[in-house]
């Protein structure tokens, strides 16, 4: 008795119900039956996809957390290289000279630097470097660089701009 009592509780802690005998043990024995013991009872499943939902949603947290932390240190990059960059500019801008010593007569081959042409240049290719340059330092493309760099822009434009009409007047009026 005590070993019929020992194996009923075996059974039970194993399947979860009482064996049954007779009838009722050949109804447990249909595939719909053994399908059900098999699988998780529906209790079950409801957790495993929970817990795979609350996977997921941690998985995506992380990769969010790391995007927010990609984004940080790109910004942070950003800021150190404007930061070098300004401070460049404000050092050539103290090396450049004063707006009043743009000298009122500048030569032929000085201006052909400026405009970063050669000497035997023609017209078009004069006004196209022209362009170029005073799209490169026009003082509104640069004026959210501060004041300073603003400055330095206007006396480049300047430059550039004498620098043009001397060229100019040169292939105009090619010297005799």
């Amino acid at each position: 008795m005590l070993l019929s009592l020992v194996l009923l509780a075996a059974a039970m802690s194993t399947r979860g119900s009482v064996p049954a005998a007779g009838p009722a043990a050949r109804r447990d024995a249909s595939p719909d039956a053994a399908a059900a013991r098999r699988g998780p009872v529906s209790g079950e499943a409801h957790l495993h996809r929970r817990v795979e939902e609350l996977r997921r949603e941690a998985e995506l947290a992380e990769r969010r957390w790391a995007a927010a932390v990609l984004q940080e240190r790109a910004a942070r990059i950003h800021a150190e290289r404007y930061a070098r960059e300004l401070a460049q500019a404000r050092r050539q801008a103290e090396a450049q000279p004063a707006a009043h010593d743009i000298p009122a007569v500048m030569k032929v081959d000085e201006a052909l630097r400026i405009l970063r042409v050669a000497p035997g240049c023609t017209l078009e290719e004069a006004r196209n470097a022209y362009y170029r340059l005073v799209a490169r330092y026009h003082p509104d493309k640069v004026s959210v660089f501060g004041s300073q760099i603003r400055e330095t822009a206007e006396r480049e434009t300047r430059r550039i701009n004498l620098a043009y009409e001397i060229v100019k007047k040169s292939i105009r009026k090619p010297a005799v």
